[in-house]
């Protein structure tokens, strides 16, 4: 057994002030008593037969309701008073070898009954999988599996095994503490405290200086989202293990491998405990909470590129300018315990003087990581997270962003990795616990899926059904120019941990599935990241042709606050020079809806006609769960619900809504618990002009030029034999597109319908006729209702049509299509919109025809919305049309971090290949 020496009580209270405390106990109160916040009495006026009480003891017997379970570490004398204490009506875990103690869940009764025993020496509230750590004791080791744990991992259990690992293991394992969370309202210390953030490298020589350089890094952030613990559980089991030699396959890959494991929100994992609170004054839930201390969402604070949400807080370390400039300590410290603390400033957390109090108070965490992992060089970057019931029990969700052709390739593989590593491994366990999870998603306060199979990826949108702006992952994305790591990165979602009831419940069963399978998963990746081949896309010797054309390029120097003239603006004392801009500012609305079973409630509030956009969070602070609808001036329903839950991390955006009075009607079920509401709308108000991010955010606009003919640059990089070559619209009318009787590329990719006048598009159809292949994309699209030959006879211009979707998802699917060759079933989303400022589930166009004109004019339909088909070929193959492929960004939104050249897809990348005769890495015979 590993002996270690005992912790000390973080508080305690003798026996005569618990008394004191809890005389009125049985009444249920959300203020601790004044002697439970008080420090320790002069325990030498205590008799010694008495126990010594811990204040979070005695604040949890004042506040606990009739039902109430207290978690209690029992210290005793000996085995006699052990075996007394045993003797009432809980479920024991006890330890003799060594300190005498036990620990159960107790009722304020049980309670009352132990601590008359004799021989009981303490009581303490605490939590863990292994509640003796507090002892120095760790039975079954320091973080014991999941099947044989009392409960979670609580996060100064955690700290300190970590810290143990570490000290066992110094060669191996090194611990930073990154910099502080914002903090929690702690009732106990009645202040704010905050704890640090923490970061386990894991290599061989870890403190030797080269050996981070020499290999593949690969990162790993364990539950951002404090409701969802499956990535923390399974890291740390897994780091003690490999250090301990039972994970010798991974141990092994220690000499070519660095593995970094992020903690990023303990506010989230303290929260649990009935006297921490959010700042934001929610009602306590006395469970784990998805934000962190100040109410924010940890997962949506990151300078992402492209549209950036007016409700987020994007932590840029560099400041209102984007510059490093170097202003700051220059690097994060090691020191900090796990004690109280305000947030540290912005010294101690090496962030540029610009970085406004705003920022500092409110993501102190976000802007220390993102500082810290600037220093790392990181190839993959892993984000494990938490969801509802699921078809699958883990879903790979990759991020929105600019990757290459390459680098989906080496996605795919790594999904593919996955997929046979999960399925061989867990896909048998969900069958034998079948039983188990069907129990626990008939116990959840809304309908959950049962998972059927082990393993399901694709985009964001593809597997839940929503995107993102201002993931850490996503950021980490980014290439070192645009402020990102340059990593190549990957979210993981994890079936039934989240917030499945009010209070969130340990599953030693359901627990031990996750930590297995998300172990799995990591060690995947980490083979992955070592034996990763280069992949290309085979381009069968043809020459591809592009149609450029200027209208499509998007700069920041074009934007009205670029153009204008010079201004000073001072925030928080530090002056910087700016832009002067047309007017932006943001409108706010908050209320607050509290709703009993079967009651309905209807918030409104007024938005100026001047508003370009409206962004509204909806989310349930008390056990509700609400259905919601947003209702426009006109009446009509916007946006809805059948759950505010199925609006976790999900934002309803509106652009270019209606002035007028809106509003968001509220309903629960019969059967839904009752409880607080929170609505937010935050509306971004311009004269006309795109928004200024410098007046809305507090951030100067990041210079860039933008085009999405760069996508095939990077695509000519990656494709083996073949080639790209770019024309323009009066080459194309010249005749560069036929040579003789013969087309002078074997395909053409036209993105617009710039420069359509006649001579061009017959230019077009003459290439056709030669026998080129032409493939018309986006508003490209429109050139078919001009053109005049027998590939698209009876198509007019009237059956040329432009929708607008939240999405670019595809629609409805004939897999046995030849431009699906490849295409799994889950695949839907052609580009990521927010990567090119689209907003949020917004208006993303999606330009298509008439599905009944494509098949009476001989073509075949791919994919369809309704009657409209947004893939499809004419001509036996000799045109083929894609809705939507590579658009220009927007520049209507905020985006102060720029905005992508192009975010095409896999499904994207792999349509495209196909239908101009290449063959990309993950398709059959490449």
């Amino acid at each position: 057994m590993d002996r270690d020496p005992p912790r000390p009580p973080f508080d305690s209270l003798d026996r005569r002030a618990f008394l004191g405390a809890t005389a009125t106990s049985a009444a249920l109160s959300l203020v601790p008593s004044t002697a439970a916040s008080e420090t320790a009495a002069d325990e030498s006026a205590v008799a010694a037969d008495e126990p010594t009480i811990s204040n979070s003891l005695a604040y949890a017997y004042e506040v606990a309701g009739e039902n109430t379970t207290i978690p209690t570490l029992i210290e005793l004398d000996d085995v006699s008073a052990l075996a007394t204490v045993t003797e009432v009506d809980a479920a024991f875990r006890t330890l003799t070898d060594g300190p005498v103690a036990a620990h159960a869940d107790l009722s304020p009764g049980d309670i009352d009954e132990v601590r008359t025993v004799d021989g009981v020496k303490s009581m303490r509230y605490v939590r863990g999988s292994n509640p003796f750590w507090v002892l120095g004791e760790y039975p079954d080791g320091i973080f014991p599996a999941a099947s044989d744990s009392r409960d979670f991992i609580s996060y100064d259990q955690a700290v300190d095994g970590l810290d143990l690992l570490e000290h066992r293991n110094s060669d191996r394992l090194r611990v930073r503490t990154v910099g502080r969370s914002p903090g929690v309202d702690d009732e106990l210390d009645a202040q704010v405290r905050a704890r640090p953030v923490r970061i386990a490298e894991l290599t061989n020589g870890v403190r030797d200086g080269d050996s981070f350089p020499d290999r593949e890094t690969v990162a790993f952030v364990c539950s951002i989202h404090g409701d969802e613990r499956s990535g923390a559980e399974a890291a740390l089991r897994l780091i003690e293990d490999v250090l301990a030699g039972d994970d010798d396959d991974l141990g092994r890959l220690l000499d070519d491998v660095a593995l970094l494991f992020l903690f990023p929100n303990p506010d989230g994992w303290v929260t649990r405990s009935p006297w921490s609170n959010l700042q934001s004054g929610a009602d306590p839930f006395d469970t784990f909470m998805r934000q962190t201390g100040t109410g924010v969402d940890p997962n949506r604070q990151y300078p992402t590129v492209g549209y950036v949400d007016p409700q987020h807080h994007p932590a840029e370390p560099n400041g209102i300018d984007l510059r490093d400039d170097g202003d700051g300590t220059g690097g994060i410290t090691d020191a900090g315990s796990a004690s109280a603390g305000t947030h540290p400033g912005r010294d101690r957390l090496a962030v540029d003087r610009d970085v406004t109090e705003e920022y500092l108070k409110t993501v102190p965490d976000s802007l220390s990581v993102a500082e810290r992992l600037r220093a790392y060089d990181v190839s993959y970057f892993v984000d494990l997270h938490g969801m509802y019931g699921s078809e699958a029990f883990v879903k790979g969700l990759v991020m929105n962003g600019e990757q290459s052709p390459a680098e989906l390739a080496d996605l795919r593989a790594l999904n593919e990795r996955v997929d046979d590593v999960l399925s061989e491994s867990i896909g048998p366990l969900i069958e034998e616990r079948r039983d188990t999870l069907e129990d626990v998603a008939a116990g959840a306060r809304g309908p959950s899926t049962v998972p059927e199979r082990a393993y399901e990826y694709g985009t964001i949108a593809d597997t839940i059904d929503y995107t993102t702006t201002g993931g850490l992952s996503t950021w980490a994305g980014h290439p070192l120019e645009m402020g990102g790591l340059d990593a190549t990165t990957i979210s993981f979602e994890m079936t039934f941990d989240n917030r499945l009831n009010r209070v969130i419940t340990y599953h030693p069963e359901i627990v031990d599935l996750q930590v297995a399978a998300y172990r799995r998963v990591i060690e995947s990746t980490a083979r992955h990241a070592v034996s990763s081949p280069d992949r290309a896309v085979r381009g069968n010797d043809t020459t591809t042709g592009y149609v450029t054309s200027p209208s499509l390029v998007r700069r920041s120097a074009d934007l009205p606050h670029e153009t204008a003239g010079e201004m000073t603006t001072e925030r928080d004392g530090a002056t910087a020079s700016g832009s002067k801009a047309a007017e932006t500012e943001l409108v706010e609305r908050r209320e607050t809806a509290s709703l009993d079973s079967g009651d309905a409630e209807t918030l409104a509030f007024d938005l100026p006609s001047a508003a370009r956009s409206v962004s509204v969070d909806i989310s349930a602070t008390g056990g509700s769960a609400p259905a919601a609808r947003l209702v426009g001036p006109e009446g009509d329903v916007v946006r809805f619900a059948d759950s505010a839950a199925s609006l976790a991390g999900e934002r309803w955006v509106v652009s270019d809504p209606s002035g007028g009075e809106w509003a968001v009607r509220l309903a629960t079920g019969d059967e839904d618990p009752g409880g607080a509401t929170r609505v937010r709308a935050t509306g971004v108000v311009t004269d006309g002009s795109p928004p200024d991010p410098e007046q809305a955010l507090g951030y100067r606009q990041r210079p860039y030029e933008a085009t999405p003919f760069e996508f095939f640059e990077v695509y000519e990089s990656v494709l083996d034999g073949g080639e790209t070559t770019a024309l323009t619209p009066d080459d194309v009318r010249d005749g560069a597109l036929v040579d003789g009787d013969d087309p002078a590329v074997d395909s053409l990719v036209v993105i617009h319908d710039d420069a359509a006048d006649e001579s061009y598009v017959d230019a077009l159809g003459s290439y056709v006729d030669a026998g080129g292949t032409l493939l018309v994309t986006d508003a490209g699209t429109r050139l078919l209702g001009g053109l005049d030959i027998a590939a698209v006879d009876g198509i007019s211009s009237d059956d040329v049509t432009t929708l607008t979707n939240p999405l670019s998802l595809v629609g409805w699917k004939y897999d046995d299509h030849p431009l699906l060759d490849g295409v799994r079933d889950v695949q839907q989303e052609l580009w990521t919109s927010p990567s090119l400022g689209y907003a949020v589930q917004g208006q993303v166009p999606l330009h298509g025809v008439s599905a009944d004109a494509v098949e009476e004019a001989g073509g075949t339909v791919a994919a369809e919305h309704g009657s409209t088909a947004t893939v499809g070929s004419l001509g036996d193959g000799a045109i083929h049309f894609v809705g939507s492929l590579l658009p220009p960004a927007t520049q209507e939104n905020l985006h102060p971090f720029g905005v992508h050249d192009y975010a095409v897809t896999t499904l994207g990348t792999t349509l495209l290949a196909n239908a101009v005769g290449h063959d990309p890495p993950w398709v059959d015979g490449s």
